[in-house]
Parts: C-alpha cells; sequence; structure tokens
C-alpha cells in the first residue's frame, strides 16, 4: 500500500512539472494572446506578447552570452509591460551606438539594472520615472549607462534595499562580467549630477572584443 502511494505522489509530481513547462506556459500566453485581440485588448495583448518575449530570453539556459541587441530586446519586452501598467508615469529612451549592437556580455546584465531602477521609483515616488540607456564605444571599452534618479543608486550602492531584478544583484552582475572578461571590466556605479545617478556596464571593446569572444 506505502508503494503505491509513493508511485501514485511520484506521478502526481511528474504531471506538475510537465504542465508547467515552458511550453505549456508558452502556448497558455498563446490562449490568452489570441482572446485578447479577438476582443479588442490591445494593451493586454501586447502585455502578452511581451511577457512571452522576456520568458523564453530569461529562460535560455543554452546562450552564455548575449549580444547588446538582445540584452536590449529583453529590455524592450520589459518595458512594454511597464509602461502599460504606469502609463504616464514611466519614460524610456535610449542611445546606443550601432557599432556595439552585436558585442557580446553576459545574459542578463542590463534588464535588472532597468528592473531596480523602475521598481524603487514606483515604490518612492509619485513623480515620473525617467530611464534612460547610453551605449559608446571607446577605445578597448564599451560602455553601457543605465541612468535613473540618484537617491536610488545610494539606496543600492549601501545595501539599504535588496535588488529585485530577477533576483540577480548589481553585485552578481559585477562578477559575472569580471569572470568573463576580467578584473577591468565590470560594473560601475557613480552619480552624473545632482538629478541622475548611473549604473555603467564596462565590457571589451574595439580589437580586444575579439578575443575575449573567442
Amino acid at each position: 500500500l506505502k508503494e503505491a502511494e509513493l508511485k501514485q505522489q511520484r506521478m502526481s509530481l511528474l504531471y506538475l512539472k510537465n504542465q508547467i513547462n515552458p511550453h505549456f506556459l508558452y502556448n497558455t500566453l498563446e490562449a490568452v494572446n489570441w482572446r485578447a485581440k479577438a476582443i479588442g485588448e490591445k494593451d493586454i495583448s501586447s502585455m502578452v506578447e511581451s511577457l512571452g518575449t522576456l520568458m523564453r530570453e530569461t529562460l535560455n539556459t543554452k546562450d552564455k552570452t548575449f549580444t547588446v541587441r538582445r540584452e536590449l530586446e529583453i529590455v524592450k519586452s520589459y518595458l512594454t509591460i511597464q509602461q502599460i501598467r504606469f502609463e504616464d508615469r514611466l519614460e524610456y529612451t535610449k542611445q546606443i551606438d550601432d557599432s556595439i549592437m552585436d558585442i557580446s556580455l553576459p545574459h542578463l546584465t542590463i534588464q535588472p539594472l532597468v528592473e531596480n531602477a523602475i521598481n524603487y521609483a514606483m515604490e518612492e515616488s509619485t513623480e515620473v520615472c525617467h530611464i534612460q540607456i547610453e551605449g559608446t564605444r571607446s577605445g578597448d571599452y564599451v560602455y553601457i549607462d543605465s541612468q535613473f534618479e540618484q537617491d536610488l543608486l545610494r539606496k543600492l550602492d549601501q545595501g539599504l534595499v535588496t535588488p529585485h531584478g530577477f533576483g540577480i544583484g548589481l553585485l552578481n552582475i559585477h562578477k559575472r562580467i569580471q569572470l568573463t572578461y576580467g578584473s577591468e571590466y565590470g560594473l560601475h556605479l557613480f552619480n552624473k549630477d545632482d538629478e541622475h545617478a548611473v549604473a555603467r556596464i564596462i565590457i571589451p571593446g574595439g580589437e580586444h572584443v575579439k578575443t575575449t569572444d573567442c
């Protein structure tokens, strides 16, 4: 009798595991999206499509490194959901050099920074949250800056609050970049001026990027 009960428990666990696999979730999202389009709910459709893209990219375990272009697609999907949610309270702009779009960087390095900034801004202020991402190349270095309200950076830097981004903290991002490229690269936090804080990702560029990609 006990053996039968154990087998039943294993079967139940296996069934649950199969039910929540990514394909099941994607198919469910597609069904929700189809229904949203059928009844003319464009915002819901956009949110569902963005969530599907976000899930596919974040659950990707095959590719250890992504390109700047793919990372920005993750950011775009995440922000589509948040901009529908917060409407006029959230503004987003980006200025990225075309020359760095296909340079590699560790998976999930930009999006968690954006998520942290939005979460803290929306929790602690009723004003508009401005998110700006800039990407430039200078010699053997590529700089990707996420700019947001200054006080949020201070709290993150001093450990006064816990990062929200997919459970990926600032130290995690910094160490993954250094393990991939070396100690001269990583995540740098600084205050740009009285109104803006910056989380800067520094990765290889120029000729050096060819050796690190290999």
